[in-house]
């Protein structure tokens, strides 16, 4: 029977995790180029919410590295949650929200402002609405939203609102298989928001086929997933 790996090893199986998701990151961002001059985003009804939703999506996804990097495991599964969710608002806009959504969550923020738009589609709502009949997400994009949710909603809940699960993790210590399942669920997470960027990009698929590109390179700090395929958003 193997045994268990000691602090140190443990420490470096973590360490190691970090490095490579942090070279996945950056190689997205390169992939993406956002801060390209000639960069042509698709216009459409939702895409202004879109982007800030996946850039927010990302910014959570850099920033779990970061607690899981300062050793604060809960805190960084909570925030995997909210990294999630933004991802999943994104894709929302992108393929299933409605003007009168969009021009909610578009308003100046006021105090008005803000009681309309916690109105407009939540967690529940936005998956039922990607899948929902006639909707043009890619099937694909569905499927694996759809599994992550499956997998994580409750246990998420749960560390989001300070229940019974961060209460005994926080107690009695973060097993390292999750801390290394938190970390490569991110990943995907962050890979999705990263193709849901290349779908509003006008370079004929060009970035999303680079992103495809990069899963067998990063398998090691990735969950089995299969990334979001170049779809005509406004198709």
């Amino acid at each position: 029977m193997a045994s268990e790996p000691g602090a140190g090893e443990t420490d470096e199986l973590i360490d190691r995790k970090l490095q490579r998701s942090g070279q996945l990151h950056e190689a997205m961002a390169q992939t993406l180029a956002l801060d390209d001059e000639g960069l042509e985003v698709i216009d459409l009804h939702g895409t202004d919410v879109a982007t800030t939703a996946i850039s927010l999506s990302m910014e959570h996804g850099d920033s779990l590295l970061v607690l899981m990097a300062r050793g604060n495991p809960n805190t960084a599964t909570a925030t995997l949650r909210m990294q999630f969710e933004s991802m999943l608002r994104g894709a929302w806009a992108i393929y299933a929200a409605t003007e009168q959504d969009i021009e909610a969550l578009e308003r100046e923020l006021t105090v008005e402002a803000d009681a309309q738009a916690r109105k407009v589609a939540v967690y529940g709502d936005m998956l039922k609405a990607l899948r929902k009949e006639g909707c043009n997400a890619p099937r694909v994009l569905v499927d694996e939203v759809g599994r992550v949710d499956k997998v994580l909603r409750h246990s998420l809940n749960s560390f989001v609102h300070g229940g019974f699960q961060p209460l005994k993790r926080h107690s009695e210590g973060f097993p390292l298989p999750l801390v290394l399942q938190v970390i490569e669920t991110s990943n995907a997470i962050s890979t999705m928001a990263a193709a849901l960027f290349a779908v509003l990009i006008a370079d004929e698929g060009h970035r999303m086929s680079r992103l495809n590109a990069l899963i067998p390179e990063y398998r090691d700090v990735l969950p089995e997933l299969t990334i979001v395929q170049k779809h005509q958003a406004g198709g």
